[in-house]
């Protein structure tokens, strides 16, 4: 068989079948085939492949197939497969490749295929020898040519031309078959750095997976003792919250303690005084009229009584028994000519009477001269009536009011009063009026028994409201004696609400949840103010009470006529409370449109930075520079309202920087100047000057002004090329009077 002969018995046919099923079928020669994606491949694959994958090369008694890549899977007839030769047919599977090889020889294949190496350099090596050796036979007589080594094929001497040829062609074809061993050489130590490569990125992988895996080790643990230091941290709070709790229980069962310790106290008092006054009363009842023991004969006498208005007659007298003589009764008669119509005065009014049988006692009574007329008459009887409403012993009962407050508003019914000198209050006012109402008569009641008022003082007020067909409560309060909140309390009976620390309380006003506002009158001034008083809940934050009082001190320590005074600063119930003075005027929010005049402006926006150049001098902010918190007292003095209050205590927190105290006066004094909705014709518009501060303060242009005290020195600067606007100035004013009611007052611009 010649070697042609045996070359095609060892060839095989290759059938390959890719993922989407379709075929392509090869000759593969006895050189054998690497399969891969790396050029230089006899099958080249996709890039998806290994660079090399498989070699397969045909032999005796079927095909050897050796797995080139060692990551990954290559099955021979279902099997797993690393190398050896396996008999036709065979079914290697190439991950999504199928790989069918049979044999040349095999009578069932079609002729045989072109192959896709027809062209390349071993096909020409194969020819040429093929050649060499029919031509070695035909030269030697056509006989069984002897196999030649290969080392001594190409150095055969030269024979012929056609044998030189051949020669020729297989030293050429020889030297492309070392190129094509030199290059495969080269790809495979490719493939072996390729490789070694990637064994290295999978060992770098590995190592920063087990860091990570280390780091997230220690994570966890550092994660699991810091839940275990805030379990405990939680459990001491939680411990602390309960004593903190227990220690407020305490607090507040002491405190209740107290209380009822003192209302017992007061119970005890009242009984005590009740006790007392009951005991005079008795005193008083047992009084009888003493007769001397000569009676003359009898007669009518006149007696002016001042304790009821009803008739008395007393049926039976008791004489004290000196010589037996014969007695006969005296009659006691009220005069008819001289009678005064007293007011019927309610049952309420009188003391509680009881039934208690006393023992008469002698009581000398004097008789009156017949022949004197002047019987006091008109209101002293009125007034002797309104004295009975308080027992003297009511005199002795301790007040719940300080003294103080007392002689306050006793001095305030004297002034009403005298103010209704003229007014009558003889007894034909009480024959028209009639019976005094219930609520005036309670109200009375009230006033006499805390000493708020006296008899002759209510008495002639009492006649106003039966002159005027009012009650008593409209009197008051259209002659400024009390306030609304005064007469609700006194009505309710809440004397504890009159008075609040040192001051007297005239009205409560409008407040926040973290604060309290009253109107007071401060005695020890002589002047109404206003007082804030920290609302309980915010003393369970043990900072803000302390931020409270710490800023309120250093208010009180400022001297500015452009912020609001603070007076004082004290405790009320273990809370602190600040005292301020009470402010006459307009907010900003309320002016004309005089403000925008150039004199006005100017006049207002250099005493609110005089304001805020004093309270940050003091390294204090005001925080709240808005309409309602500039005001224009009717003296002409621009006042800043709460300063250095903190801002919690407006329910939002605000920048608390002097910078934007300055803006917020900035975007205050433009609204003065565009405000559309003010009053009045459009004023002249601001001098050059002014507008560029203003710009400068909004940053809008130039370099920014930065402090309080910059801007002051800006505007007095700026004052010599401001027109003055007395005229303006005046008119405001007297706008401001107007509507705050202080237009008869005397002020000065």
């Amino acid at each position: 068989m010649s070697g042609e002969q045996l070359d095609l018995l060892l060839d095989a046919r290759l059938r390959l079948t890719d993922r989407s099923g379709r075929s392509s079928d090869y000759q593969i020669d006895c050189r054998g085939w690497i399969l891969g994606s790396a050029p230089g491949c006899d099958l080249r694959l996709d890039q998806s492949a290994p660079p090399v994958w498989v070699l397969l090369v045909p032999c005796q008694g079927g095909i050897l197939v050796r797995k080139l890549a060692p990551l990954v899977r290559v099955e021979v007839n279902g099997e797993l497969w690393q190398s050896g030769i396996v008999s036709y047919p065979v079914q290697v599977r190439l991950g999504d490749l199928t790989l069918e090889l049979t044999g040349l020889n095999d009578p069932a294949l079609p002729e045989p295929l072109h192959s896709a190496a027809e062209d390349r350099p071993e096909r020409w090596f194969r020819k040429a020898r093929h050649l060499l050796r029919l031509m070695r036979g035909f030269v030697s007589g056509g006989g069984a040519v002897a196999p030649v080594p290969l080392s001594e094929e190409h150095t055969v001497p030269s024979m012929s031309p056609a044998l030189e040829t051949a020669w020729q062609m297989l030293r050429v074809a020889q030297e492309q078959h070392r190129d094509d061993l030199v290059r495969l050489e080269r790809e495979r130590a490719l493939v072996a750095s390729r490789w070694a490569e990637i064994e290295r990125d999978r060992v770098e992988r590995e190592t920063a997976r087990l860091q990570h895996h280390q780091r997230t080790e220690d994570l966890e643990a550092r994660d699991h003792a810091v839940t275990v230091r805030e379990a405990a941290v939680a459990r001491s709070e939680q411990e602390l919250f309960q004593s903190h709790l227990s220690q407020q229980q305490e607090l507040l069962d002491l405190r209740q303690q107290r209380l009822d310790l003192e209302s017992a106290q007061n119970d005890l008092e009242k009984k005590r005084l009740d006790l007392e006054a009951r005991e005079l009363e008795l005193a008083a009842r047992q009084a009888i009229i003493h007769v001397p023991a000569v009676v003359p004969p009898v007669e009518f006498v006149s007696v002016v009584e001042e304790a009821k208005p009803d008739p008395v007659v007393l049926s039976e007298l008791v004489v004290e028994p000196a010589a037996p003589i014969s007695h006969q009764p005296v009659v006691i008669e009220k005069p008819v000519a001289k009678a005064q119509v007293i007011p019927a005065i309610p049952e309420a009014w009188w003391p509680a009477n009881e039934n208690i049988p006393i023992a008469p006692e002698p009581v000398e009574i004097e008789r009156p001269d017949p022949g004197n007329e002047a019987v006091e008459s008109g209101p002293s009887e009125i007034i002797s009536v309104m004295r009975s409403l308080l027992p003297e012993s009511d005199k002795k009962i301790a007040r719940q009011l300080p003294e103080w407050l007392q002689e306050w508003c006793r001095l305030g019914f004297s002034a009403a009063a005298r103010a209704r000198a003229g007014q009558s209050v003889g007894p034909a006012l009480w024959e028209a009026t009639g019976r005094i109402d219930d609520s005036d008569a309670a109200l009375s009641r009230v006033l006499l028994n805390e000493g708020l008022a006296v008899s002759t003082d209510l008495e002639r007020l009492l006649a106003a409201a039966r002159l005027e067909r009012r009650p008593l409560r409209s009197i008051l309060l259209g002659d400024g004696v009390l306030t609304k909140y005064q007469l609700a309390q006194l009505e309710s009976g809440n004397m504890a609400g009159l008075v609040i620390g040192p001051v007297a309380v005239l009205d409560r006003l409008p407040s926040g949840p973290r604060e309290e506002l009253f109107s007071v009158y401060d005695p020890r001034r002589g002047a109404e103010g206003m007082l804030h008083h920290l609302a309980e809940a915010e003393m369970s934050d043990a900072a803000r009470p302390d931020e409270y009082t710490q800023r309120a001190l250093a208010v009180a320590a400022i001297e500015s006529e452009n912020l609001q005074a603070t007076w004082e600063v004290f405790e009320i119930d273990g809370r602190p409370a600040v005292l301020r003075e009470a402010l006459v005027g307009c907010g900003s929010d309320s002016w004309s449109a005089l403000a925008a005049v150039p004199g006005v402006w100017y006049r207002l926006v250099l005493q609110a930075t005089l304001g805020l150049r004093d309270l940050h001098a003091s390294g204090l902010t005001h925080g709240r520079v808005d309409a309602s918190h500039v005001l224009l007292a009717p003296t002409g003095l621009v006042k800043l309202l709460d300063p250095a209050v903190p801002s919690w205590i407006f329910g939002s927190q605000m920048d608390d920087d002097p910078a934007a105290d300055l803006k917020s006066l900035a975007r205050l004094a433009r609204t003065w100047l565009v405000d559309e909705n003010r009053s009045g014709p459009k004023p002249k518009p601001l001098p050059p000057l002014l507008l560029t501060i203003l710009d400068r303060l909004e940053s809008l242009s130039g370099p920014a002004i930065a402090t309080a005290v910059d801007l002051a020195s800006e505007l007095d600067h700026a004052g010599t090329q401001v027109p003055g606007n007395a005229a303006a100035w005046q008119r405001f004013l007297a706008e401001i009077r107007r509507d705050t009611g202080t237009e008869l007052a005397s002020f000065s611009a």
